[in-house]
């Protein structure tokens, strides 16, 4: 029970493989983890009065409700839990639409590895941001 004081994680990723990948790594790093493999479980999950999230990994690309789309959500309800992105989308108007909903970081997945993504959460969870 020691590690990140038992930060909350919610992974949105719809690919099994790269979901299990994610919530094997935070778990070993110290993190509780929840996951969704689509945007309308994400949404789901995010709206739970008591979930206190610290952060949120969101794929774009997911079946029934995208990326974009749990951001806009999560902005219309004033959810302010920061999200990082991970996403296969690699192109700049992809990262700059995501940006204007005010997201941490926009990781490519061919060009990050989990090891990255979760140092970059430790570091701003040790922020306190």
């Amino acid at each position: 029970m020691e590690g990140i004081g038992m930060k909350r994680v919610l992974v949105v990723e719809d690919e099994v493989l790269q979901r299990e990948a994610l919530l094997d790594k935070f778990q070993k790093s110290g993190f509780v983890v929840s996951a969704a493999k689509d945007g309308e479980e994400a949404i789901q999950l995010l709206h739970e009065g008591d979930n206190g999230y610290d952060v949120v990994i969101l794929d774009l690309i997911l079946p029934k409700m995208d990326g974009y789309t749990v951001l806009e959500n999560m902005q219309q309800n004033d959810i302010k839990v920061p999200v990082v992105v991970l996403s296969a989308l690699g192109q700049q108007e992809e990262k700059a639409r995501a940006e204007a909903f005010g997201i941490k970081a926009y990781f490519v997945k061919t060009d990050t590895t989990l090891e990255e993504v979760i140092g970059f959460v430790k570091g701003l969870l040790a922020e306190g941001n």
